[in-house]
């Protein structure tokens, strides 16, 4: 999924088609990847929505060197991620001391099969930031390198997330059972 340099500086230049084209390229994908971040889509879709009002909004400042894509997936995790600390700020804030405890799981993402259905709800317990490169790179399809330039981390903390992650996944998947 590219855009080519043309289209970006034509974006750059004020040309609304080519906007046009750059969201029906890209915000399926980010979508995608907001959603299994969030675990809902609704909120997802502002991510998503949020993200290219940004875009629009830095157009001017765009480097044509530096793909697009990865400037909206970055863009896309961290609205994400916002979004999932400000969710647990405000049910902390509202949280009534004499309620029962809820059991904390995330909606499952357009499941069709148990197996999905089941990793989607394990998902949806992990901490962001396991989420986020899970997200990137079993839904994005990201390389280490790219999700380390999207994250603004090292390759190295891309490949120790990864491997916690997927720890976590495992238990989350493990207790399910």
């Amino acid at each position: 999924m590219k855009i080519d340099r043309d289209t970006v500086e034509q974006f750059k230049a004020g040309d609304d088609e080519a906007f046009s084209r750059i969201f029906r390229t890209f915000a399926p994908c980010l979508l995608g990847t907001a959603i299994r971040i969030l675990g809902d889509r609704g909120l997802g879709e502002d991510v998503v929505q949020e993200t290219f009002v940004r875009l629009h909004r830095m157009r001017n400042r765009l480097e044509l060197d530096r793909p697009v894509g990865a400037l909206l997936v970055r863009i896309t995790a961290n609205l994400a991620i916002d979004a999932l600390r400000k969710r647990k700020r405000e049910k902390w804030e509202a949280l009534d001391p004499n309620a029962a405890p809820e059991k904390a799981s995330a909606p499952p993402i357009d499941a069709k099969i148990g197996t999905v259905d089941a990793i989607n709800r394990a998902a949806g317990v992990l901490p962001p930031i396991y989420r986020t490169v899970l997200a990137l790179r079993y839904g994005q399809d990201m390389t280490y390198e790219e999700i380390a330039d999207v994250l603004r981390i090292s390759v190295p903390a891309v490949a120790l997330r990864l491997k916690r992650g997927k720890e976590q996944l495992r238990a989350a998947l493990a207790r399910q059972k």
